[in-house]
C-alpha cells in the first residue's frame, strides 16, 4: 500500500468550515461534533453567522456538493465554485485557527506513529478482497489520509468520498498509542470503501436484494442512510470494523476470525439496552454473511447474490421486529 499521512491546515479549514455550515443532514454529521467545532466561533458575531449561511446556501445549491468539497480538500480551487467558497469564508479563518493551533501537536503525533506502522501487511489481504469484490481498484494507488481536528469524547471517525483519493480522519483527541489498532482499523475501513466503488457487480448484487427482500415490505432505512448505503456499508463492515474486526481481525488486532457464536449474546443486550444503533446492525449483518464471505474467499470465488440477500434478510428480521 502507498499511503501518505498529512496534517493539512487548508483541508481541516475547509472539512470544518462545512460542518460548521450544518449544510449536512445525512449520517456523515453527528451533534457533538457541531456543536464543539461551533465553539470556536462567537455566539454573538454576526458576520461570521452571515458567513455560515452563505456556505451552507452554496453547498446545498451544488450539483455535487461532496465532489466540490473533494476539490477544496485537495487544494483543487480551479472550479468557479471552489473559488467562490474559498473567498467568502475567508473571515472565518481566524476562528478555525484557535481550533487548529489546539490540536495540531496530537494530530503531529498521531501523524509519527501513523508513518511508523507497516501497512504493506494488509497487501495480500487486499489483493484477494480486490478479486472477490472483482474490483478495478488499484492496492498500490497512492492513499492519502488527512488528518482533521476529532471532538472531546469521539472515537476514530473516517470519511471517504468516492470521487476522491484520500480519506478524512479524526484520530482520538487525546493521543493514546495503545488506541493504534482501533484508528487503524477506521483506516483500512475506508480503503475498503474505494474497493467497493470499483466493483463491477456488487451494486447490482445490493439493487436485487433490495428489490426482493426489503422493497415489497416497505421497510425504511435508518435515519440518515439509504438503502443503497446500508448495503455496500455492510460488505465492508464485514472485512473491518471495531465492533466484531471482521475479516481483517488476525491483522489488525492479533485476535482470532470472529464468529457469530461469540458476538450474539453481546450483540442481543446491546440492541435490548440500546435499540438498533446503525453501526451496530451493520457490524452484526456483516457477521452473520461472513461465515459464507469467508468460504468463498477460501475457494477462490467471487461475491454472489446469496451475500447480500442474506444480509438483506438479516436487516429484515432486525428491522421488522423493531
Amino acid at each position: 500500500m502507498n499511503i501518505t499521512i498529512s496534517t493539512n491546515k487548508n483541508t481541516a479549514f475547509f472539512y470544518w468550515l462545512q460542518t460548521v455550515s450544518g449544510w449536512d443532514e445525512t449520517a456523515a454529521a453527528d451533534d457533538e461534533t457541531l456543536a464543539y467545532y461551533r465553539s470556536f466561533i462567537s455566539n454573538d458575531d454576526a458576520a461570521a453567522k452571515h458567513t455560515l449561511q452563505n456556505v451552507k446556501n452554496l453547498l446545498r445549491g451544488c450539483t455535487d456538493p461532496r465532489k466540490l468539497q473533494s476539490e477544496v480538500y485537495a487544494g483543487n480551487f480551479s472550479d468557479s465554485a471552489a473559488q467562490k467558497l474559498k473567498k467568502i469564508s475567508f473571515n472565518l479563518r481566524p476562528d478555525f485557527d484557535k481550533l487548529w493551533l489546539e490540536q495540531l501537536d496530537t494530530l503531529e503525533r498521531w501523524k509519527e506513529l501513523l508513518e511508523r506502522y507497516n501497512f504493506a501487511r494488509f497487501d495480500e489481504s487486499f489483493a484477494k478482497i480486490t478479486a472477490f469484490l472483482e474490483s478495478s481498484f488499484n492496492p498500490k494507488s497512492k492513499q492519502t489520509i488527512y488528518l482533521l481536528p476529532n471532538a472531546p469524547g469521539k472515537n476514530t471517525i473516517g470519511h471517504r468520498i468516492s470521487s476522491g483519493d484520500f480519506i478524512l480522519l479524526r484520530p482520538p483527541i487525546e493521543y493514546n498509542p495503545d488506541r493504534l489498532n482501533s484508528v487503524i482499523c477506521v483506516i483500512i475501513h475506508e480503503i475498503l470503501h474505494a474497493v467497493e466503488f470499483g466493483s463491477k457487480t456488487t451494486r447490482k448484487l445490493m439493487k436485487q436484494a433490495y428489490d426482493t427482500q426489503l422493497k415489497p415490505y416497505d421497510i425504511s432505512a435508518p435515519a440518515g442512510y439509504t438503502w443503497k448505503i446500508i448495503f455496500f456499508e455492510t460488505i465492508v463492515y464485514c472485512f473491518a470494523n471495531n465492533i466484531t474486526g471482521g475479516y481483517l481481525r488476525p491483522q489488525i488486532f492479533g485476535k482470532p476470525k470472529p464468529t457469530t457464536d461469540e458476538f450474539e449474546q453481546k450483540a442481543n443486550r446491546f440492541f435490548e439496552q440500546n435499540g438498533l444503533k446503525t453501526g451496530h446492525v451493520l457490524a452484526w449483518v456483516g457477521l452473520c454473511i461472513f461465515p459464507l464471505v469467508d468460504e468463498l474467499m477460501s475457494e477462490g470465488k467471487a461475491v454472489n447474490q446469496e451475500v447480500f440477500d442474506m444480509a438483506a434478510r438479516e436487516f429484515y428480521k432486525l428491522w421488522e421486529q423493531s
